[in-house]
């Protein structure tokens, strides 16, 4: 419940913030980004840790997720600054 509730407050600050067609769009580039993850997981960077992979998703947000042996989870989505250092996590997905 706590993924649906920070990722619907992640589209609220889309639509407030940008527009309600930046909101949309970054709804639409999630799930295409989740789709092609489900069909292909290692298509994305891998990270420093074991198993992660970054997935850029929209202008500067990212999706983290991790590589089990049967399944994907999505870690987090986080959005970096124009200093390339990651602000706070906005979504945890497990």
């Amino acid at each position: 419940m706590e993924a649906f509730t920070t990722f619907r407050g992640l589209v609220d600050q889309l639509d407030k913030h940008k527009s309600p067609a930046e909101a949309v769009d970054f709804v639409k580039a999630a799930d295409k980004v989740l789709t092609y993850i489900s069909q292909k997981p290692m298509m994305f960077r891998s990270t420093n840790k074991e198993n992660l992979r970054e997935a850029f998703v929209f202008h500067s947000l990212f999706l983290v997720y991790k590589i089990h042996p049967q399944y994907v989870s999505v870690i987090s989505f986080y959005k970096i600054k124009g200093s390339r250092e990651r602000e706070e996590t906005v979504i945890y997905l497990s």
